[in-house]
């Protein structure tokens, strides 16, 4: 396993790995993105030359994300079960929220 020493490294190997990174700041993004194509090793670069901690946020062009919550009464995990489907939730990359929840990574079906 690689580890990186700044943000930026993770963001070129994010756009290596073929995702669109969205540099942000406080969850807001730092660039206008919409409609635009995938950043380039060279405008990653400078981005994050002018802001050296911003975040990295990833656009869903090619997979989509399943966000389940978990706040106080509501647990998404919970719902999740009680929906009774698991065949449409794959085993999938997948990562913990800050509060306990899960993000579930999925590819968008071509056309």
């Amino acid at each position: 396993m690689t580890i990186y020493r700044s943000k930026e490294e993770y963001a070129q190997r994010y756009a290596k790995a073929g995702m669109y990174v969205l540099p942000v700041a406080n969850k807001h993004p730092i660039i206008k993105f919409a409609d635009q194509p995938a950043l380039t090793e060279s405008q990653i670069h400078d981005i994050w030359e002018q802001h050296p901690n911003a975040d990295i946020a990833v656009r869903t062009v090619d997979f989509f994300v399943v966000d389940i919550d978990k706040h106080q009464d509501n647990n998404g995990f919970k719902s999740l079960k009680e929906f009774n489907h698991n065949d449409y939730f794959a085993d999938t990359l997948t990562q913990k929220t800050a509060h306990g929840g899960a993000q579930m990574f999925y590819m968008k079906p071509k056309g």
